[in-house]
């Protein structure tokens, strides 16, 4: 009974086969051709970052966006981004490094794996021109190696503020620099040094070296920007780094408070923004604080730290959700990075640094 119940199902299988073959014949084989005298290798183009690289599976897509890294990088479903407040009041520079490490630990304990932002300067107590230069160091260098320890042992990213040695020994850069788990290293240089034009006032430009780039740095498939203080006074800054593909700016400060230039940012550019501040007297002001974590569409907070004190926010995104934002389109609220709405021939003006004269 086996035995027939067997063959009666093969040739019940061996029907199905068969009509399938003859309702989908296979396609004939191309044919091979020998190769020609003027034959050439196929030219390889450039392909922009992938908007949608869950939906391309690895292909060459050609989806709009911008930024040297490869298409269609499969990247990490979800990413934790933490903002650190740290407390610097009287602190010298070894207590700040020391109060740094101990407020990363203890959040990354609570939090875990994600990518940490401290504020401005944390590593580099600044008062005169003097103790930028007093500060300054090589990166990659012996901070840089402390803190690539740090986020080995927890399994983080942690984005350090610091003074860095540049070209101009007397003028080091005002330096973020992003240290991965596994040895990786990415640094921005302030683009945009304070300028209040007042002798006898703080003027970074005396101070530091201005970086030459707006960078956006590709983490574990993520496409991060980021900004220092000042540069987030000018609404240039984030737009290129959305439109170079970043989808979460982290914004380090090391000012009094962090004003609604950050929530612009956010609602203008479809990225999340990771705000950080430090808190207490600096050495050059009283900063309160104000470190937040601001989401799209209209930059409100998803998290926030209230009053003077040491502490973090975490919010974790999902990469769903982070392209969500840059693609959707909304009635009324239609991201203005997309370049189906943009006319940057209208906008010659920003980088020809004279306004025209208006129409009488």
């Amino acid at each position: 009974m086996r035995v027939l119940t067997c063959r009666v199902a093969a040739v019940g299988m061996l029907s199905v086969v068969a009509m399938n073959h003859a309702m989908f014949p296979a396609e004939p084989a191309p044919k091979a051709t020998a190769p020609t005298a003027n034959a050439q290798a196929p030219k390889k183009e450039w392909i922009p970052a992938c908007r949608t690289p869950w939906l391309c599976e690895g292909k060459d897509c050609g989806h709009w966006g911008t930024g040297p890294r490869p298409a269609c990088r499969t990247p990490e479903a979800k990413m934790k981004f933490v903002s650190l407040q740290l407390n610097v009041s009287g602190k010298t520079r070894d207590e700040r490094v020391t109060a740094a490490i101990g407020l990363v630990e203890r959040a990354a304990k609570a939090e875990g794996p994600g990518i940490y932002l401290l504020p401005e300067y944390s590593l580099c107590p600044l008062s005169t021109p003097a103790s930028a230069v007093a500060n300054q160091e090589a990166v990659p260098g012996p901070m840089t190696n402390r803190f690539a320890e740090l986020a080995k042992k927890l399994n983080i990213w942690v984005a350090v503020g610091m003074s860095e040695k540049s070209p101009d020994p007397k003028k080091p850069y005002n330096a973020i620099v992003i240290i991965g788990p596994h040895g990786q290293l990415h640094r921005y240089h302030k683009t945009h040094l304070f300028e209040p034009g007042v002798e006898g006032s703080f003027r970074e430009t005396q101070i530091f070296t201005p970086g030459e780039s707006l960078e956006v740095f590709d983490i574990e498939g993520w496409r991060i920007g980021v900004m220092i203080c000042f540069d987030g006074n000018f609404p240039e800054v984030p737009r290129v780094l959305a439109l170079k593909g970043a989808q979460v700016i982290l914004y380090a400060n090391g000012r009094n408070l962090v004003g609604p230039e950050a929530e612009v940012a956010c609602a203008s550019n479809a990225a999340a923004v990771i705000v950080a501040n430090y808190v207490g007297p600096s050495g050059l002001e009283h900063a309160q604080g104000t470190s937040r974590i601001l989401v799209p569409p209209f930059g409100q907070p998803a998290a926030a730290i209230k009053g003077e004190t040491e502490g973090w926010v975490a919010k974790e995104f999902t990469y769903d959700e982070v392209e969500r934002w840059r693609n959707l389109q909304v009635v009324g609220r239609a991201p203005s990075i997309d370049p189906r709405s943009r006319r940057p021939e209208l906008y010659s003006v920003i980088t020809e640094g004279a306004a025209a004269p208006a129409k009488k």
